[in-house]
C-alpha cells in the first residue's frame, strides 16, 4: 500500500499544502527500503509498515460492529444513489436475470461536471481537469480515491453472479486524459485547449483470469469537450451504457441526456440519487433493524377483484 501511495499524483490544493511534502518523504523512504543494503530488514520493515499504513488509512472494519448496534439503536442502514447504488446493483443485476449464463458485464457512465461546485471533491484542479496531460495517468489521487469504493462494486457483482467473495476479486486500474477542445470557465477552473479536458476512468474486475465485469466512468467539463467513443453515449451531456454479455445473446441498454435541454441547473446524477433515497424511505420506516439491502428477486402481485 506504501508503495502505491508512494507513486501517486495529486493535482490541486483538496489534499492541503503538506501532502506532496510528505509524498516525496515517502517515495525517498521507498528508494531507501527497495536498495540492496535494507533487503535483510524487509520482514520487520512489512510489520513497521503495516502498522504506519493503518494509523493514516485505516482498513475496513468488518460489519459485526454495526450488525450488534443497529438492534440496539433501533435503526436501519440502507445505502444508495445512482453509482454506486442503483445503476449497478439494482438495474444492471435485475437485467442479468433476461440471461441464462452471464459471461461478461460492462458499465459505462459519462458525465458533464461543468456545473461541479468549486468544493466538491476539492475542486476540478484536484480531479485533473485543466492540467497538463501528464498530470493524470492510473495514479492520480482520482483514480485511487474511486478504486476504493469502485472495486466493492466489482465485489458485489461477483457475489451476485458468480456467489465469490470479496477478496477472491482482482481489481485493475486504467486512467487516462483527453486533450480540451474548447476552453471552458467551471467556477474557479479554466480548462485551456490541449489541457485534460476528460478523464477516461477504467476498473476491470477478475476472478482467477475471467474478466467479469468493466467498470467505466468517462467525466469531462463542458459539452464541447465530450469524449465520445464508439461505444459511449452519443450525448455530450452524458448517460450510460450497460453490456450484459452471456447466454444466449447479448444485451445493452443505453441512456442518454438530452443535451438541448441540458441545464447547469439540473442534474441527472443529483435527481435521480435523491429520488432512489427517498424512495426507500417507507420501506426503511416499515423494516426491522438491520442493514436493508435490495431483493432483486422477482415479485409478484395477487390480482384482486
Amino acid at each position: 500500500m506504501l508503495r502505491t501511495v508512494a507513486g501517486m499524483k495529486v493535482t490541486g490544493e483538496a489534499f492541503g499544502p503538506r501532502l506532496r511534502t510528505a509524498l516525496d518523504a515517502l517515495r525517498l523512504g521507498m528508494r531507501a527500503v527497495d536498495s540492496a543494503i535494507a533487503r535483510p530488514l524487509h520482514p520487520g520493515l512489512e510489520v513497521l509498515a503495516g502498522l504506519l499504513a493503518d494509523r493514516a488509512i485505516p482498513r475496513r472494519q468488518s460489519g459485526s460492529r454495526l450488525q450488534r448496534a443497529y438492534p440496539a439503536g433501533g435503526v436501519c442502514l440502507h445505502g444508495t444513489g445512482l453509482h454506486p447504488g442503483l445503476m449497478v446493483e439494482q438495474v444492471l443485476l435485475r437485467m442479468t436475470a433476461l440471461l441464462d449464463e452471464v459471461h461478461e458485464v460492462r458499465f459505462l457512465e459519462v458525465g458533464d461536471l461543468s456545473a461541479a461546485p468549486d468544493g466538491m471533491w476539492g475542486g476540478l484542479e484536484s480531479l485533473g481537469f485543466g492540467m497538463p496531460l501528464p498530470a493524470v495517468d492510473s495514479g492520480h489521487a482520482i483514480g485511487l480515491m474511486q478504486h476504493f469504493y469502485f472495486d466493492a462494486v466489482l465485489g458485489d457483482v461477483a457475489h451476485a453472479l458468480y456467489g465469490a467473495w470479496s477478496d477472491a476479486v482482482r481489481v485493475e486500474r486504467h486512467l487516462y486524459p483527453v486533450p480540451a477542445r474548447v476552453r471552458v470557465r467551471a467556477g474557479g477552473t479554466v480548462v485551456e485547449p490541449g489541457t485534460v479536458g476528460a478523464i477516461h476512468m477504467i476498473y476491470r474486475g477478475y476472478l482467477g483470469d475471467h474478466l467479469f465485469m468493466t467498470n467505466e466512468e468517462c467525466w469531462h467539463v463542458g459539452q464541447g469537450n465530450a469524449h465520445l467513443g464508439q461505444d459511449h453515449p452519443s450525448s455530450p451531456a452524458g448517460g450510460h451504457v450497460i453490456t450484459l454479455d452471456g447466454h444466449p445473446g447479448t444485451i445493452e441498454m443505453r441512456n442518454e441526456m438530452d443535451a438541448e435541454a441540458y441545464s447547469a441547473d439540473w442534474s441527472a446524477v443529483t435527481d435521480i440519487s435523491v429520488a432512489a433515497m427517498l424512495g426507500v424511505v417507507p420501506e426503511l420506516c416499515a423494516a426491522p433493524p438491520g442493514v436493508v439491502m435490495p431483493d432483486l428477486r422477482p415479485h409478484y402481485l395477487l390480482e384482486s377483484s
